[in-house]
């Protein structure tokens, strides 16, 4: 009998296999296509996102060496550092696709790898089919907060710490520690966040008194260990990182405050934690997720213990790494890039606990409305607009619905279709706003693609945005080109932007021959009319009113 039985598990055990397999392609194939859905304005021809004209448009250079050799090119490389690893990647790509859409679909992928690893890291938690499944939908509803667009280095930072989660939890460590090593060859900030992990993990706070687990703590100081050298080698090849600004430096321009390019600095420290790269930068679906987060985890003490350490190192390494970039400021580049993992973290934490917690019916009924309500009105980091109506509606019958199937015992499918309403509360914030910038290959466009390619193109910066993309001619600066928080290209791109300026709006003719002299510019594209309606304003007003300086 029990001979009979033994080859009937072993079967049965193959075919759970088989189904989770299947069921994980099915996640990565639903993850690729809301991403897609989610990136469909970026990939179009025409539009671009404002990033990649700073930090992509120069990779026309590897498809054509003739481009791009102006000395406001090279000294952008030279500041800006871009990784060894994400400069290979696009440099090979470059010979074969247009490297700015290539960024896109980086972009997407990357976005859909972040989602499956939510998917998988949750499915490590629990069989309950339905809580990866929300889990990785909760984490692609956050159009709004997710930094994937274009493919840009801070793209990397969700896929290099949730892979090295994953492959803790697996026990694969030596793994886990590549991983966190590899990631410092495309954005530094990503290695910094996983070794935490990986040195979070080494530390058993279960017991009375906290104890290193040897062999954790070898692969997080080897992880550590390769991260520092892939950091440090590359700068002392090339002769030291730039310096970049102090607290008390950067607050003597208004670039930094709130009407400048680099509004940083705000009036109250409530705004500062609110807006990017000083803050959180939550908006109203990070608002939202956040307090649906927090309140399963208080309302049932038992939760948290539900979460794995990899998973609780999430939020501790991302506050710890904030508050140390605060410190330092702009040394660890923007504290804002350290806050990633929290929404990774609230999106597994709901994942996990939304079923256990379904017993408590009345969270069930409230949960996804009073955390909508809350997060887009009353939440200080949120937006305080006023919720529409017809959402708060879905929400209240969905806590209905919910409330209902737990008061007849259906705990599971409650807490189910909780998790889908928190959802649509996600995708019903009203602060969405359009990604990436239209860049249509006008007439103009199109003469300045017929310059010289060693041609050097001045005018109005704001009129320049485009032009490396749309014409593929270098620029003596634009409003993209301009902000930096290297001293030396900070300083140099805002004489630039005032000698331009000067050039393009004053009545001086030295001017523009200065532009010539000190920056090769070859060509002034003027349009006519904005000229004239800049000389109409009061007290010789030159620029854009909406932004300083």
């Amino acid at each position: 009998m029990l001979l009979e039985e033994a080859p009937r598990s072993v079967e049965l055990r193959r075919v759970r296999e088989r189904a989770r397999a299947l069921e994980s392609v099915a996640a990565l194939a639903a993850c690729a296509i809301v991403a897609i859905l989610i990136s469909r304005r970026l990939l179009r021809a025409d539009i671009v996102s404002d990033d990649a004209l700073v930090h992509q448009y120069w990779l026309y250079h590897f498809q054509d060496p003739e481009l791009f050799n102006d000395p406001l090119t090279a000294e952008l490389r030279g500041s800006q550092r871009y990784p060894d690893g994400y400069e290979l990647l696009f440099r090979l790509a470059a010979h074969l696709v247009d490297p700015i859409a290539f960024g896109e679909w980086v972009g997407v992928a990357l976005m859909a790898l972040s989602g499956w690893l939510v998917f998988l890291i949750v499915r490590e938690h629990t069989d309950w089919r339905p809580a990866a499944w929300i889990a990785a939908g909760v984490f692609l509803a956050l159009i709004n907060i997710h930094r994937f667009h274009g493919g840009f280095p801070r793209a990397f930072v969700h896929p290099v710490v949730l892979l090295t989660v994953l492959l803790s939890m697996r026990g694969r460590f030596a793994a886990a520690a590549v991983v966190a090593a590899g990631g410092a060859l495309f954005y530094p900030p990503a290695s910094l966040l996983a070794v935490g992990v990986l040195a979070f993990c080494a530390v058993d706070w279960r017991v009375r008194w906290p104890r290193l687990n040897r062999r954790r703590t070898a692969y997080a100081a080897l992880a550590g260990g390769l991260a520092l050298a892939a950091v440090l080698v590359p700068q002392l090849v090339d002769g030291g990182a730039p310096r970049v600004f102090t607290a008390a430096e950067a607050r003597e321009y208004p670039d930094f405050g709130a009407r400048g390019p680099l509004h940083f600095f705000a009036s109250s420290t409530l705004e500062y934690l609110r807006q990017n790269r000083s803050g959180f930068d939550l908006q109203g679906a990070g608002s939202v997720l956040l307090l649906a987060a927090a309140a399963l985890l208080l309302v049932r003490r038992e939760n948290i213990r539900l979460l794995r350490r990899e998973v609780l190192a999430l939020p501790v390494v991302a506050l710890v790494a904030f508050a140390a970039a605060q410190a330092v400021l702009f040394k660890l580049y923007l504290p804002h890039r350290y806050t990633y993992p929290l929404v990774a973290f609230c999106a597994i934490a709901v994942g996990v606990t939304i079923r256990p917690t379904a017993r408590s019916a009345l969270v069930l009924l409230a949960l996804p409305a009073a955390a909508f309500v809350l997060g887009v009105w009353a939440f200080p980091l949120g937006p305080r607009e006023p919720p529409p109506v017809v959402v708060i509606a879905i929400l209240g019958a969905a806590g209905t619905a919910a409330l209902l199937l737990t008061r007849a015992r259906r705990w599971s499918l409650g807490a189910a279709v909780t998790g889908l309403a928190l959802i649509v509360a996600l995708l019903g914030v009203p602060d969405r706003t359009a990604r990436g910038s239209p860049c249509p290959k006008w007439p103009a466009a199109r003469y300045l693609a017929t310059l010289p390619k060693d041609a050097i193109v001045a005018g109005d910066p704001y009129d320049l945005k485009c032009v490396p993309f749309t014409a593929r001619r270098a620029v003596v600066i634009s409003t993209q080109l301009a902000p930096a928080y290297e001293v030396d290209y900070f300083l140099h791109g805002r004489e630039r932007l005032f000698a331009d300026l000067r050039a393009y709006y004053g009545q001086s003719v030295d001017a523009i021959v200065e532009l010539r002299r000190r920056y090769g510019a070859t060509h002034l594209w003027v349009r006519r009319e904005a000229v004239e309606q800049e000389l109409r304003k009061p007290n010789g007003q030159r620029g854009h009113p909406w932004q300083a300086p």
